[in-house]
């Protein structure tokens, strides 16, 4: 009898690139994907945000596999997620920033350096609409007046 034994040389884990922006509002479900196109022997996958290891249960189900799924994603599953797959042959990384939008009347605000442009993302919490005092009715606007126009 002959016995040929054939061992493949480790090699280092390859994760495909993806979109490393994801966002969602409160309450849905978002998956985070890491694949990983080659390694030897079958790398490990693993999920980290900001540093921890994610672990499976409740709301956050990872499959081993390189899928992360978040249900009823909330305000504080926002952050960076990072992917690692690793094996004898080496570690790959891929990192996934997870932007959670709240469903109240306004988002996140941010202020543009040049040209002072204000980006506002809104939206509608659920219900009857808002009133936003009359201008004239605003104190406010009148002591706005007295230190612009002297």
């Amino acid at each position: 009898m002959i016995y040929v034994c054939s061992s493949l040389p480790p090699v280092r884990p390859l994760i495909a690139y993806s979109n490393p922006n994801v966002e969602s509002i409160t309450g849905r479900t978002v998956q985070l994907n890491c694949v990983v196109l080659l390694g030897n022997p079958r790398p490990r996958i693993m999920w980290f945000k900001m540093g921890e290891q994610v672990m499976s249960g409740g709301r956050i189900q990872d499959d081993q596999n390189g899928n992360l799924l978040i249900q009823n994603v909330k305000l504080g599953d926002e952050g960076e997620y990072t992917c690692v797959a690793s094996n004898v042959g080496g570690n790959a990384t891929y990192i996934t920033q997870l932007d959670v939008q709240g469903r109240g009347v306004f988002g996140k605000l941010s202020l543009a350096t040049w040209g002072y442009v204000l980006k506002l993302r809104s939206h509608r919490a659920p219900g009857p609409p808002r009133t936003v005092p009359h201008p004239i009715s605003d104190p406010w606007r009148s002591v706005a007046r007295s230190v612009t126009h002297p």
